[in-house]
Parts: C-alpha cells; sequence; structure tokens
C-alpha cells in the first residue's frame, strides 16, 4: 500500500531531518485504537539497508528539510503488508508503522547534531505514526496484467 508520511514539526524549536525519511522499520495492526497499544510490532527493519551520510558541512545540504515550529513535510513510501489470517479477514482496521528518520550511525548524528545545533535539532529517532484506518476489500476485482 501506498502511505504519504506527514512529518510535522509540534515543538519550539526548528528541526533537521533527512529528506529521504521513507523507510517503515515496522507497524502493527488492531481492530480498534484501544487494542493497537498492547499489538506488537512487526519488524521491518531489514527492508532497506541504510546508505550512511557522507554530510560534513557546517550547515544541512541539499540532503536535509529544516522545519520550523508547525511547518510541515510530506514523503511518500510503501508499505507490503505481510498476509496473515489473523487480520487480513477482518473489514475496518486500525494501522499504526514506525519509520526511520536516520540512514547513518549514531556517531554521526551526536557530530552533526553538535555541528547544527544554532540552525536546529537533527533528529533521528524512529517517529510513529498517528494510527490511521484502513480496510482490505474481501472480493476485490482483479485485473490481467500485461507487459
Amino acid at each position: 500500500m501506498q502511505l504519504e508520511l506527514q512529518y510535522k514539526n509540534i515543538g519550539k524549536q526548528p528541526i533537521i531531518f533527512d529528506k529521504n525519511s521513507d523507510v517503515i522499520v515496522g507497524f502493527r495492526t488492531a481492530a480498534a485504537i484501544k487494542d493497537l497499544e498492547v499489538a506488537p510490532y512487526n519488524d521491518l527493519s531489514s527492508t532497506k539497508q541504510s546508505d550512511g551520510i557522507s554530510e560534513s558541512g557546517d550547515k544541512p545540504g541539499s540532503r536535509f528539510v529544516t522545519l520550523r515550529p508547525n511547518q510541515s513535510y510530506l514523503v511518500e513510501t510503501w508499505l507490503r503488508l505481510p498476509y496473515s489470517s489473523e487480520w487480513a479477514l477482518r473489514e475496518n482496521q486500525i494501522l499504526q508503522i514506525a519509520a526511520s528518520t536516520w540512514p547513518g550511525t549514531k556517531k554521526q548524528s551526536d557530530d552533526l547534531r553538535e555541528k547544527w545545533k544554532s540552525i536546529g535539532l537533527l533528529w533521528s529517532d524512529n517517529v510513529r505514526s498517528q494510527p490511521m484506518p484502513f480496510a482490505i476489500e474481501q472480493d476485490p476485482q482483479l485485473e490481467e496484467c500485461s507487459n
């Protein structure tokens, strides 16, 4: 499924993060929002290898975006949900994803966070989405694909 991730700075200082923060590292599903907190995360962290960071300048390069308070940034990505008979047969469900915002090492993030602190806070922790409803059609219309 295609997802549009909206990163929003709800803090009081600018936040700096990698524009390519599209790697979903986990997800969980539940029949209701109240059940989501106890639902286990399905780990997807091995789905895309990080390419590292070669940034070393005194300010963030074009690979990064700086969000001022209340600003948002959109990233599109894909989530391939593995089939599970436990949840695939429920019509309405709640989905929550975890996304990686940092492709480099902890040392790289620590060094750049210190270097860029006058510009904003370099965000390198994973983020978790708001719960979102989704449904799987019980009898989808299938079409033949042609090459």
